[in-house]
């Protein structure tokens, strides 16, 4: 800064002492696991993989925003029946990740300081801090449960829910100002 008896005192008042700060993070989506519940591969585990369904695609291009309703297809799924008596152990033919990215993450922090040197003694500045800046959605991961088998009607129940996206990650907009005397 220039000292106050400086011919620039207003202009340096006006134009110095200025300081921004960003914080960016930008990710994309994390592989989905599509999967059925029900244990019935005596492995001890909830769920387990359903099959593709040959010729189908599993995933679903565009917009978060335009896939909430259905962000992946599950209908490129069908169950996995439990094995038979004296069967094998029936696996679904799905991988552990389809190849579908979940949504991506995207946030930007941004602040603004000004310090002002009002004596020899006396400093102060001005705070403006805003999170999630630009007010960005980060939605949750989809409803990756397609279904289960139901061993009381020994047929395949479908999850009106799956591939649904119903929930968001984080805060909206947070605007904070803030102002400090030093002396």
């Amino acid at each position: 800064m220039l000292h106050p008896a400086s011919k620039n005192h207003w202009l340096d008042l006006l134009v110095g002492g200025w300081n921004f700060n960003d914080v960016t993070i930008i990710q994309n989506g994390s592989p989905l696991a599509i999967v059925q519940t029900n244990n019935i591969t005596s492995y001890g585990n909830s769920t387990q993989r359903p099959s593709l369904i040959a010729g189908m695609n599993p995933c679903r291009s565009g917009r978060p925003q335009d896939r909430l309703s259905q962000y992946f297809n599950p209908k490129a799924f069908s169950i996995t029946p439990p094995p038979t008596v004296g069967g094998s152990l029936p696996f679904g033919t799905a991988p552990r990740a389809v190849g579908c990215q979940g949504p991506g993450y995207a946030n930007f922090d941004l602040s603004l300081n000004k310090q002002f040197h009002i004596k020899e003694r006396i400093r102060a500045e001005f705070r403006a801090e805003a999170l999630n800046a630009f007010n960005t959605p980060q939605f949750s991961t989809p409803n990756l449960t397609v279904g289960s088998w139901s061993t009381s009607t020994n047929s395949a129940v479908y999850n009106s829910g799956a591939g649904q996206v119903t929930g968001t990650l984080g805060f909206p907009r947070l605007i904070q100002l803030g102002g400090r005397v030093t002396f």
